[in-house]
């Protein structure tokens, strides 16, 4: 996406993997994300980057 149109050559692009795991049936689970982000040489924004996101959710 272009986050400024405004800028030339500012172009971010993210590429995203992710699992969920569930734990005792439906009950609770565990996530697990890795996004990368890559911007063009011209962003005037952060320099690219990977994150690692885990989130565990349950319900009773």
């Amino acid at each position: 996406w272009d986050p400024s149109k405004a800028v030339v050559n500012d172009r971010e692009r993210d590429y995203l993997l992710g699992a969920t795991y569930f734990l005792k049936g439906k009950n609770a689970k565990l996530q697990l994300n890795l996004v990368r982000k890559d911007m063009d040489a011209a962003s005037p924004f952060a320099a690219s980057r990977t994150q690692l996101l885990i989130n565990f959710q349950t319900a009773w």
